[in-house]
C-alpha cells in the first residue's frame, strides 16, 4: 500500500479517515499520515491547524485542538444550538461551552461513588474507560451493571447527574470493550468481544439498541444500510470513542462497524465488520509507521508440543518427542476457529495430566497413554459481568489441587485491579469451580506471563520456605502497557499492596516482561 501526498480538498473529500501523527518525539517531524476508510489507502498531508496540538475527536466531526489559537470560524449557523463538553480524564471535572453563545467555558465538578462486591466505596469517573454519547440533548454514559448514567443541563446551565435503570450486557469472554454510539437520534451499545486474552483478535461483535420505553438494551442484527459506526479511543485505560455517519455520503459500505483497535498493544489494526454478511476484514494501515517507531519482536507458534520421551525421566536421557495437534472451537455464529492450547490461556499440570482453558463450558485435558490424547472436562467457566469488561485468567497447581485465578481490572484500566477471585476445581461429578476465600497460610500464588496476547503463567510455592507472607497472590502485571507493577493481594486480610520494582528502568518496556524463578519444592 503506497502513501501519497494530498491536497486539502482531497483530504476533505476522503472523510472519514484516520489520522496518525507520529510527532517529533518519534523522529517524524511534521509528518502526518492519513488512512482513508473508503479508499483503504494511506496518504500524507500536514494539517497546519492541528500540528503540534493535542487533538480530540468528537462524534459530530469537530476536532478540539488544545492550544491558545485564534479562530475566526464560528462553525456556521447549523451549530448555534449545540454545546461542546470536555471531560477531564485526570480529574472529576467537565468543561462546557455553548456554540454561538460566547467564548466562555463553564466548569463543573462532580462526585460519583460506586460500591464493589464487599460494599467498599469506589470513585467513578464518567468518561475514563467508558463510552459517552449525546442523544436528544442528554449525555449518556456507562455507570454500572444495572444503570445507565445521564447528564442534563437546565435553563440556568446547572448540571444534574441522573440514571436510567437498565440491565447491561454480561460478558462471557475474559476481555471486551464497550462503546456508546448515537446514530440517527437513537442510542446504541457496541460490545467488542476479544478472543480470550488476545486483544488483537475479535471473537464477536454485538450491537444493542436502547429502548427507552422499557427501558432495555435490545440486540439488533444491523445498524442500517446507510449507516456506519466508527469506534476507537485513546490508549488502553484512557477513553473509548464511538460515532456514526452516513455510508453513501462517505463512499463507504453500509451496515458496517469500523473498529480501530486502540486496545491492541502491537498495532492499531482496523477491523471492518459487515453486520449484513457476517464477515470481518482486517486492515494494517499503520504497520510500516509502527515498525519505524518501535522495533518489535514477533513469536511464531505452529501448534507443536515437545515433551520428553515417555520412557525417559529427567536425568534419564535427552530425547524429545514431538506432537502436532489440531483444536477447533466454534463461535456464536457456528464458525470454526483454530484454538491454541497455551497462547493466551493458562496451563497447569496436576496428577500426571495437563489442564488448559478450552472454552466457556469445557476444561481441556492432555494425557499420555503412551500416545498424546486431547480431551475435556465438562465444566462451566466463570462469567465476567459488563461492569468488569477486562480480566485475565490463570491456572495454578498447588499441593496437588487445580485452581483458577481471575484478575478483574478496573474497567479498561489494566494498571488497576478491581478484584481478584480464586476458584478451586472440584472434580467430583459434576465438575465445578468452587470459589475459595484463601489458598492456605503456607501457600503463595505467583502470576505473570508474556506480553498481552502471548501467554499466561501461574505457579505456587511454600510461603515459609520462601520467607514470604502466606495466603497471598503475587501478580506481576504483564498486561500493563506502562510499567510492570507487582500487585500483592493478601486474601486473608483483603488488602492489596502495589510495588514498583522496575520504576527506574524507564520507557519503553522490555519486549519480554520480567518472569518468575521458582524454588523446586
Amino acid at each position: 500500500m503506497e502513501a501519497s501526498t494530498s491536497s486539502k480538498p482531497e483530504l476533505a473529500g476522503a472523510l472519514p479517515l484516520l489520522l496518525h501523527d507520529m510527532g517529533p518525539r518519534h523522529g517524524g517531524g511534521d509528518r502526518m499520515t492519513q488512512y482513508t476508510i473508503a479508499g483503504e489507502s494511506r496518504m500524507t498531508h500536514t494539517i497546519d491547524e492541528l500540528r503540534d496540538y493535542r487533538c480530540f475527536e468528537t462524534q459530530q466531526g469537530w476536532v478540539l485542538a488544545v492550544a491558545d489559537v485564534d479562530d475566526d470560524n464560528d462553525g456556521g449557523e447549523a451549530f448555534l444550538n449545540c454545546a461542546v463538553l470536555i471531560f477531564d480524564l485526570d480529574d472529576y471535572e467537565i468543561w462546557a461551552c455553548k456554540i454561538g453563545g460566547g467564548d466562555e467555558w463553564e466548569n463543573y465538578s462532580y462526585t460519583l461513588t460506586m460500591y464493589d462486591a464487599a460494599d467498599n466505596p469506589r470513585p467513578r469517573h464518567i468518561a475514563r474507560r467508558h463510552g459517552v454519547a449525546a442523544v436528544a440533548g442528554k449525555v449518556y454514559f456507562e455507570l454500572s451493571g444495572n444503570e445507565l448514567g445521564v447528564i442534563t443541563f437546565d435553563d440556568s446551565s446547572a448540571m444534574e447527574l441522573g440514571g436510567v435503570d437498565v440491565g447491561m450486557v454480561d460478558l462471557t469472554m475474559p476481555m471486551g470493550s464497550t462503546y456508546l454510539v448515537e446514530s440517527s437520534g437513537d442510542l446504541f451499545l457496541v460490545v467488542v468481544f476479544f478472543d480470550g486474552d488476545d486483544v488483537h483478535t475479535i471473537a464477536e461483535l454485538a450491537v444493542y439498541k436502547m429502548d427507552f420505553d422499557m427501558p432495555a438494551w435490545c440486540k439488533v442484527d444491523g445498524i442500517g444500510e446507510d449507516r456506519v459506526f466508527l469506534l476507537g479511543g485513546d490508549r488502553l485505560g484512557h477513553s473509548n470513542f464511538g460515532a456514526s455517519c452516513s455510508a453513501s455520503a462517505s463512499g463507504m459500505r453500509g451496515n458496517c462497524v469500523y473498529f480501530l483497535n486502540h486496545i491492541s498493544t502491537h498495532e492499531n489494526y482496523l477491523h471492518v465488520i459487515d453486520m449484513g454478511k457476517g464477515t470481518e476484514e482486517v486492515f494494517l494501515g499503520f504497520l510500516i509507521l509502527l515498525l519505524e517507531a518501535l522495533p518489535l519482536l514477533h513469536f511464531l507458534f505452529h501448534g507443536v508440543m515437545a515433551a520428553p520421551a515417555l520412557g525417559d525421566v529427567i536425568g534419564g536421557g535427552d530425547e524429545w518427542e514431538n506432537y502436532s495437534y489440531t483444536l477447533t472451537t466454534f463461535d456464536a455464529a457456528d464458525n470454526p476457529r483454530p484454538r491454541h492450547i497455551a497462547r493466551r490461556h493458562g496451563v497447569a499440570a496436576v496428577a500426571g495430566k495437563v489442564y488448559f482453558e478450552l472454552s466457556g463450558n469445557e476444561l481441556g485435558v492432555i494425557t499420555f497413554d503412551p500416545a498424546i490424547d486431547l480431551g475435556g472436562v465438562d465444566v462451566d467457566m466463570v462469567d465476567l459481568p459488563l461492569t468488569k469488561p477486562m480480566g485475565s485468567t490463570y491456572l495454578v497447581e498447588s499441593s496437588g489441587e487445580l485452581f483458577l485465578v481471575v484478575v478483574f481490572f478496573d474497567g479498561y484500566d489494566v494498571h488497576t485491579i478491581d478484584e481478584l477471585v480464586v476458584y478451586k476445581m472440584d472434580f467430583a461429578a459434576p465438575a465445578a469451580w468452587r470459589k475459595v476465600d484463601g489458598i492456605g497460610d503456607d501457600r503463595v500464588f505467583l502470576l505473570g506471563g508474556d506480553r498481552l496476547g502471548h501467554s499466561n503463567f501461574g505457579a505456587s510455592c511454600s510461603a515459609t520456605a520462601s520467607g514470604i507472607r502466606g495466603n497471598c497472590v503475587y501478580f506481576l502485571n504483564h498486561i500493563s502497557t506502562d510499567e510492570n507493577y507487582l500487585h500483592v493481594i493478601d486474601m486473608g486480610k483483603g488488602t492489596e499492596e502495589v510495588r514498583r520494582p522496575f520504576r527506574d528502568m524507564g520507557y519503553p518496556l522490555p519486549l519480554r516482561p520480567p518472569f518468575w524463578l521458582l524454588p523446586t519444592d
